[in-house]
């Protein structure tokens, strides 16, 4: 079949989308299994309320400023509740050794990290208020040793397990508490050697992070999952320090004395979000303003390096020129750049540690990946795959499904990592999509769109299938089958959330896709723990 005739044939019919509510087979063997599992956990939400507008209809609104309250998402499979969260937290709940534990969602948290130099240790203690999502045990995630822990006064143990995937360390309550309960629980604990420097009288501590490995802000503190957007206050404090010390960050920082810090972050935040560096070394540091097209943008360009600092400042305006360009304002409150020395780093929401080669890449996930958010690592691919795509130069394929079924998603519901091959795969699926959508602008002028309705919110991969065809009015079943879910036939249910968590993971199509990746992304690598340490 040539192009246009493939483009012609995945045109969606003239029946009005998102009028009615229809189950679609996903098919006969998981069709029972996909009922019984959202009974069980009551989230069937079949279609959307009651006089909403047909989804081909919906309006993708300006977005916010950062702070303002989240516009509704479209109707269909999007929510008009504002305060609107994927059901993934939901998901996470699970029975262990007779007992249910479920994922905390929180709602605030006030973090305290005290850094003694004299002794080299660091305390944590956080308040968090939280809201349960499920009968049961209630369960955060920390890697730490935990002191102890208190809610309302009363003394609570503590227990260490892993998900029903050993995907991850989590620290649940050994108290029974109903569902929709609304708590505050104070837990202090210690950070392991290793995630904090004492040198030259002073201390290091800088919120390194890892989507390639699902390595989030649990590493310095209580944290949920990235479907969990809350508020945070971090306060720091350094005891004994005989230097003198500064801090970076992408939230509000107040000095409260020349060893004590308060930052104050964003609601929209989630745990991949944060950052925060707080250090006695000297560095180079080149703070100024860039004319954006909604206002004035505060950056901040920081290095061991002088000439990186500089280089960087030289580049950014031009790079915040082309990407407000093609995806809008840009959409935080601030740029923090770390330049480092090697090509070890991470994005977080207005902020990253990079080398001078992927600063580009990075910055585009100023615009996806923390404008909007993944709800999960099942999801990241989305951004990778749009990042890597602009690396490439968008480039538009020549033919459409030919390539080799690929797996982007359809992963455990507790994989917080990004597929490793969301670069070569995600950007030959876009890729794709732009030849398909090329009588409508190409994908580019649909992402401009997605950016600008889904600023400040979390997206799943399926609500990103569903803007794709409310946006561009084609049916993608073929190309997400295909290429997200290792060619295993599936299909989006109109009017409600596909279980993405009971789609069985393809262990050899992963292995074989990452077997392909042999390009070299722009995306800085992991940080070592030596990268990490020389950088504190």
């Amino acid at each position: 079949m040539k192009d246009d005739e493939m483009i012609k044939a995945l045109r969606p019919s003239g029946r009005r989308r998102g009028s009615g509510c229809k189950w679609r087979p996903y098919s006969r063997h998981w069709g029972a299994i996909f009922v019984s599992f959202w009974l069980a956990v009551g989230a069937i939400s079949a279609c959307a309320p009651p006089g909403t507008p047909p989804a081909a209809e919906a309006d993708f609104g300006d977005g916010g400023e950062p702070g303002d309250p989240i516009s509704p998402a479209p109707p269909g499979i999007g929510q008009t509740d504002p305060n609107y969260k994927p059901r993934g937290l939901l998901s996470k709940s699970f029975y262990s050794s007779g007992r249910q534990y479920a994922a905390m969602d929180f709602q605030t948290q006030h973090l305290a990290i005290t850094f003694d130099v004299s002794s080299s240790k660091a305390i944590g203690r956080s308040t968090i208020r939280f809201q349960t999502t499920a009968a049961g045990r209630p369960y955060l995630l920390l890697e730490a040793p935990v002191l102890g822990a208190s809610i309302s006064g009363q003394t609570i143990a503590v227990e260490f397990l892993k998900d029903p995937d050993r995907l991850n360390s989590l620290v649940a309550l050994e108290i029974e508490l109903p569902a929709n309960d609304t708590r505050e629980l104070i837990i202090e604990y210690e950070l392991p050697p290793g995630r904090a420097s004492f040198a030259g009288g002073g201390v290091g501590f800088l919120s390194d992070m890892a989507d390639l490995t699902g390595r989030f802000f649990e590493r310095y503190g209580p944290s949920s999952f990235e479907e969990d957007k809350f508020e945070m206050t971090l306060q720091l404090e350094v005891l004994n320090a005989k230097s003198e010390h500064r801090v970076f960050a992408n939230g509000s920082v107040e000095e409260l004395s020349q060893t004590a810090w308060r930052i104050q972050y964003p609601r929209e935040f989630t745990s991949s979000s944060f950052f925060v560096h707080l250090t006695n070394r000297a560095l180079s540091v080149n703070e100024f303003e860039i004319q954006g097209r909604a206002t004035k943008i505060p950056v901040v360009v920081y290095s061991t390096s002088a000439s990186l600092v500089n280089q960087a400042s030289r580049r950014l305006p031009a790079l915040f020129r082309e990407l407000e360009r093609d995806f809008g304002p840009y959409p935080h409150l601030r740029f923090v750049a770390y330049m480092g020395t090697s090509s070890g780093g991470m994005e977080y929401a207005g902020a990253t540690i990079t080398s001078l080669a992927s600063l580009g890449h990075e910055l585009l996930h100023s615009w996806f990946a923390r404008s909007v958010m993944p709800a999960d690592g099942r999801s990241g691919w989305i951004d990778e795959a749009i990042a890597r795509w602009r690396d490439l130069g968008y480039p538009r394929a020549s033919r459409l499904l030919q390539r080799d079924p690929t797996q982007l998603g359809g992963l455990s519901r507790f994989q917080r990592s990004t597929p490793t091959n969301s670069y070569s795969d995600g950007a030959s699926f876009l890729a794709e999509l732009d030849l398909l959508f090329k009588d409508s602008g190409g994908l580019k002028a649909h992402l401009e769109t997605f950016a600008r309705r889904y600023r400040y919110s979390l997206v799943t991969t399926d609500e990103f299938w569903w803007f794709l065809e409310t946006s561009a009015q084609k049916n993608l079943n073929e190309f997400f089958s295909r290429y997200v879910f290792a060619g295993r036939p599936t299909q989006r249910v109109e009017g409600s959330l596909l279980p993405l968590a009971l789609v069985e993971t393809n262990e050899d199509a992963l292995r074989q896709a990452e077997v392909r990746e042999q390009h070299e992304s722009l995306h800085p690598t992991p940080l070592t723990d030596a990268e990490l340490s020389k950088l504190r």
